[in-house]
């Protein structure tokens, strides 16, 4: 580990060394645990920004709840579309709070984050199809809500793996895709055998292979899912004629590969790619921006990837 990312390590251990093992408690009291240690990454200057609750009408009745922040200083037309992480089993825009602020004050554009459902409550495709569906949402209500091109959409980790499939879906179906796209450290395929879940899955950074698969049983606890599914696992799709992508990858992450594997096999199908793996991080680093210095890189270089735009 970098040194810095050493010491918030060691002190997040001494900090949440208590908590049981999420794996092993019942699920509701998992998500609080996972609300409340990632609430020290999301205290933001709320003068700093315009920033909206509001809910999201869509099929069955769910009435989804979204986060707009748009930064007071520095704005420019543009709406970037955030999907958080969390496993598909946890986190909320609460949670990603920070991480999207931080983007809206970087890159000067709008940020929205929507709390699709989460599995097993709801479990493949549903939190898939509501990112389908605020995206739609969105850019019809753009005018009314004040939210204008260019379009972005972005994700870290699970919410990578939903911005890279909601993108596959919007290209199936000849819709309007993304100008460009940012995915961190996302998780792109169910191969637990690549060379960073040997080397780093084990749990002494963090995420842990077995995390990622209790995960994955969660997420795929629907009838009729499978792991193979591109949907599931876009590293296995047809990637031709998606829009430029900004990815990164943490050095000391199980995911690692997964994005490396994607960058590859993008530039296989012509799509442009900018990958940058950060060294001596942990999966997650890009929360911590407001301590890491590897974060807050990161952070500006996503930003720079947007202005292009």
């Amino acid at each position: 580990m970098s040194p810095p990312m050493a010491a918030i390590f060691q002190r997040l251990q001494k900090e949440d060394g208590h908590l049981p093992n999420p794996m092993r408690i019942p699920l509701a009291e998992a998500r609080l645990n996972f609300n409340a240690t990632t609430a020290r990454w999301n205290r933001i200057d709320e003068d700093a920004f315009d920033i909206e609750d509001f809910l999201i009408p869509s099929a069955g009745g769910y009435r989804m709840p979204a986060l707009r922040i748009a930064p007071k200083v520095g704005a420019r037309p543009g709406t970037l579309l955030y999907l958080h992480g969390g496993g598909w089993v946890f986190g909320s825009v609460q949670t990603h709070r920070g991480a999207m602020a931080r983007l809206a004050e970087l890159s000067g554009l709008t940020v929205v984050g929507i709390d699709y459902r989460l599995a097993p409550d709801a479990p493949f495709p549903a939190g898939l199809n509501d990112a389908v569906w605020a995206w739609h949402w969105l850019r019809a209500e753009s005018d009314a809500r004040g939210l204008t091109a260019p379009w972005f959409v972005s994700g870290d980790s699970s919410g990578a793996n939903l911005a890279l499939s909601m993108m596959l879906d919007l290209r199936h179906a000849g819709e309007a895709l993304p100008d460009a796209a940012l995915l961190f450290y996302g998780v792109f395929a169910a191969n637990h055998q690549t060379e960073s879940h040997l080397r780093c899955g084990q749990g002494q950074f963090g995420l842990s292979t077995e995390k990622m698969a209790w995960y994955r049983a969660h997420y795929l606890s629907g009838a009729r899912c499978n792991p193979d599914d591109p949907r599931v696992s876009p590293l296995l799709a047809d990637l031709a004629g998606l829009p430029p992508i900004f990815m990164n990858a943490a050095g000391l992450d199980p995911l690692r590969d997964d994005s490396l594997m994607l960058a590859r096999r993008l530039a296989q199908a012509n799509v442009p790619c900018q990958m940058k793996v950060v060294e001596g991080v942990v999966h997650g680093f890009m929360q911590m921006s407001s301590e890491l210095p590897e974060a807050m890189a990161a952070f500006k270089d996503a930003a720079a990837f947007t202005r292009s735009w």
